[in-house]
């Protein structure tokens, strides 16, 4: 499993960063490998002893410093350097710089629900598949200042490969996928979109990723996008026709369609949140970070011992 920790801002940021580590270290069977890639406010933040953890950098046996660039995405920005979105382009970059073979990247702001789900994926799914990830939900939205932003998805004639969201996203070290993300890092560092359909997306991490994947005819990738309950927004729909039952305990979070009246609906695998609520309910349950500490712990960054 691997993580990003960029601004390191002591805060609710930093909060669901260690709930989120928190979360996966008590519940995942088996027990699992975790990198984190950081930079020094993070760390230092991270190092902070809060009423939640008193050491949360313990919750990892890897560290990496995230500004260290992959030798591909450093060649290319020495050429042309990155301002705007440099944390997308980071996240890329932790993509490609995972130790792992197989590697599960979580946004940290992402909260795993079931305890065998982590290692189904990376077992399972990517047995039969490069890449995993679920469907984006917000694939069709619009902001009121920039209306054109994936307005491509609102075309009812559109009937390609539907947008997956990065927040999770499972796959195998492999040439084609390394060339996936290579090609996604380049698309985005210098902002182009082809004409066609592609003028019509914004470009952060996942639509660059999408993007390469889509029209790359050379890459050879089998990507399984995953169904809405793998990954659940939390708290963004609170009307009574929501897909998603708000207010209920995490772990009963369901994805609820018309197909299923009068049944539970699919059980979420992972709930994506800036809930405060949700926070205080899931740090409320889980044992003390002391307990979770890892055996193993292997540092490639310089880190200040408690």
């Amino acid at each position: 499993v691997s993580m990003l920790s960029y601004h390191g801002v002591r805060g609710d940021s930093t909060r669901e960063l260690v709930t989120c580590a928190r979360q996966l270290r008590s519940m995942a069977v088996p027990r699992l490998d975790m990198e984190l890639f950081s930079n020094a406010a993070a760390r230092t933040a991270l190092q902070q002893p809060s009423s939640d953890c008193a050491d949360a950098m313990q919750l990892w046996n890897f560290h990496s410093e995230v500004t260290e660039l992959h030798p591909h995405i450093a060649h290319y920005a020495a050429r042309r350097p990155v301002n705007a979105g440099f944390s997308w382009l980071l996240k890329i970059n932790v993509f490609l710089r995972a130790r792992f073979d197989r590697t599960l990247y979580i946004d940290s702001d992402v909260f795993i629900l079931d305890s065998t789900y982590v290692f189904n994926l990376l077992t399972s799914a990517l047995a039969v598949n490069d890449l995993a990830a679920p469907l984006d939900p917000g694939r069709a939205y619009a902001r009121p200042r920039k209306p054109w932003l994936n307005m491509l998805f609102w075309d009812p004639s559109y009937a390609g490969p539907p947008p997956f969201c990065a927040c999770l996203v499972a796959y195998r070290r492999s040439p084609a996928v390394e060339a996936l993300f290579v090609g996604a890092a380049r698309r985005f560092m210098s902002g182009r979109r082809k004409s066609g359909i592609h003028a019509l997306m914004r470009l952060s991490d996942q639509e660059a990723l999408w993007a390469e994947w889509t029209s790359n005819e050379k890459l050879r990738l089998r990507v399984l996008i995953l169904p809405p309950e793998h990954f659940c927004p939390y708290g963004r729909y609170n009307s009574k026709d929501a897909p998603f039952n708000h207010g209920v305990h995490p772990r009963e979070l369901t994805f609820n369609t018309t197909w299923m009246t009068g049944t539970p609906g699919y059980k979420c695998r992972a709930v994506h949140a800036h809930s405060k609520m949700l926070l205080r309910t899931l740090i409320q349950e889980l044992p003390p970070c002391a307990s979770l500490r890892i055996e193993r712990s292997s540092v490639d960054i310089p880190v200040a011992s408690s």
